[in-house]
């Protein structure tokens, strides 16, 4: 064996190791926002990582609420990720993924879990809690105020009829927006946030060529929305009939 052969060689050797390395990203995330982290990492690879982490070989660990925000009821994860050869974030069983950048594929069961490979960039995931608001318990009213209440509420009453009398021709009349809905709504990019609320303001279902009229959106643009949509649960297109029909969900209508 010449002299550059073995040289080459024992190249090889010294970075086999470093070639081999992975790195590797796991996080799991509770309903309050607090992250649990486990990185595998190649042991040349620069993290930018929160304090008071816990290290051991190449494995660090850690809990804490830095990758996570609330924002006008929507929650955010954000990560930077250096280099990693797969990603993994697993989120709570009652949220709803409404976005990730860049996209991850990913699977719902007990818990939502996204998966990313290959990947040197930023992560940021919207998602919002899909539970129902809690119903305050009755409370006993003592007898004293009760004729003023009932008094309020014939008031009340009489306000609704009266503007919906004046309300009842307009033609551009549309559906309330819950609070959960308009959580979606806002973490949705432009073009969902758009398809959402035209179908809305259609009573919740549309035809397509009239979406495609009133969103202004290019076919090929409207094709993908809606396919983001209707993979989110949003959405669902009846595709029997030569117009499609699209609906808004029984799920995104309970919000």
């Amino acid at each position: 064996m010449g002299w550059l052969h073995r040289q080459i060689l024992v190249l090889f050797i010294a970075l086999a190791p470093f070639v081999a390395a992975e790195t590797t990203y796991f996080f799991t995330v509770t309903e309050t926002g607090e992250t649990t982290a486990e990185i595998i990492r190649d042991p040349g690879t620069q993290l930018a990582l929160p304090q008071d982490v816990h290290t051991e070989g190449n494995t660090i660990t850690y809990t804490s609420s830095y990758h996570t925000r609330k924002q006008q009821g929507v929650w955010y994860f954000d990560a930077s990720i250096p280099y990693a050869d797969s990603v993994t974030l697993v989120l709570p069983q009652r949220m709803h993924v409404v976005q990730s950048i860049p996209r991850a594929e990913f699977i719902k069961e007990d818990t939502w879990q996204l998966t990313w490979t290959n990947l040197s960039d930023n992560i940021t995931v919207s998602y919002v809690s899909a539970v129902q608001p809690i119903v305050p318990e009755q409370v006993t009213l003592s007898v004293p105020i009760l004729p003023a209440l009932i008094l309020l509420a014939l008031l009340i009453i009489a306000a609704y009829f009266l503007y919906t009398k004046e309300s009842e021709n307009d033609e551009h009349t549309t559906l309330d927006v819950t609070e959960g809905q308009l959580n979606i709504i806002r973490a949705a990019n432009p073009n969902e946030a758009k398809v959402l609320k035209i179908i809305l303001h259609n009573q919740g279902h549309v035809k397509r060529n009239t979406l495609e009229k009133e969103s202004g959106l290019s076919k090929s643009s409207l094709a993908s929305t809606l396919k983001n949509l209707e993979r989110k649960n949003l959405i669902a297109i009846d595709r029997r009939f030569f117009v499609h029909y699209i609906a808004l969900t029984d799920w995104f209508k309970e919000l």
